[in-house]
């Protein structure tokens, strides 16, 4: 009778995480499949502020007030039209993913001169931000109106809607640290789920190349990925593989 319980003991536990994973697995897939009235609101929502804040910030003409503003759009510039064109032109101070964003729309010089180059990266990684910080609180909490709220509260806070407007590469920053918490939070739950776990890596890999405050971002998720392998028991050789994977990752894209 000992040697039962130990082993009904662990058998319940099995159970009660499979119905667990189950239960995450649908709430997922309703983020994926259903339609959200609330995601498609806020989708919605989001691109109508971004647009309506552009243009109130570009008539008063201050999307380019930021001399680091002008300085990013030049340095973008510059690898398309200057004496020593080519990639070479990024190397400097700033980390070169949000300067090479603008490069399809900088060869333009109206786009270039008026700034809208940069405005419409950092535009587009507004709704990007917005989008998945309404699907990481739902995850998290399986709670619409709290997704919701959290969402609300970003897009309407005035100085996100100014530097959405702008060339600076805040935004780039913001969209990738929430769409890698997102896809690891997905694997944290599903570990079989390993292309989450790809995806949140290489996301955190563009955000080492975006703003240095994004590096705090890649020991974070080996904590996570190190819990998870804990809380799942993981073999020693799918441990390694899990953990090693992300940081190779990262380690091929860190300047």
């Amino acid at each position: 009778m000992l040697q039962t319980c130990p082993e009904k003991s662990h058998g319940e536990r099995a159970v009660a995480r499979s119905l667990h994973a189950t239960r995450l697995r649908r709430r997922v897939n309703t983020i994926k499949r259903e339609h959200d009235t609330y995601l498609y609101t806020l989708i919605l929502l989001s691109v109508f502020t971004s647009i309506v804040s552009f243009l109130f910030f570009f008539s008063s003409h201050l999307t380019t007030i930021y001399p680091d503003s002008q300085a990013r759009l030049m340095i973008a510039r510059r690898v398309i039209a200057s004496p020593t064109a080519g990639f070479g032109q990024l190397g400097g101070t700033w980390l070169p993913l949000p300067q090479i964003l603008m490069l399809p729309f900088i060869w333009s010089q109206e786009l270039y001169s008026t700034g809208i180059a940069g405005s419409l990266i950092s535009m587009g990684s507004f709704v990007i931000t917005a989008l998945f910080l309404y699907k990481t609180v739902y995850l998290v909490t399986d709670n619409r109106i709290a997704g919701s709220i959290a969402t609300l509260v970003f897009i309407t806070n005035p100085n996100v809607l100014f530097m959405q407007s702008t060339a600076m590469s805040e935004l780039q920053l913001f969209a990738l640290l929430i769409v890698p918490v997102y896809f690891m939070v997905c694997w944290a739950r599903e570990p079989r789920h390993v292309g989450a776990l790809c995806t949140s890596a290489l996301l955190a890999a563009l955000g080492v190349i975006t703003r240095y405050e994004a590096w705090v971002l890649v020991p974070l998720l080996t904590l996570v990925i190190i819990w998870t392998g804990i809380r799942y028991r993981f073999s020693r050789g799918r441990f390694e593989g899990f953990l090693l994977g992300p940081c190779a990752s990262w380690g091929r894209q860190a300047p």
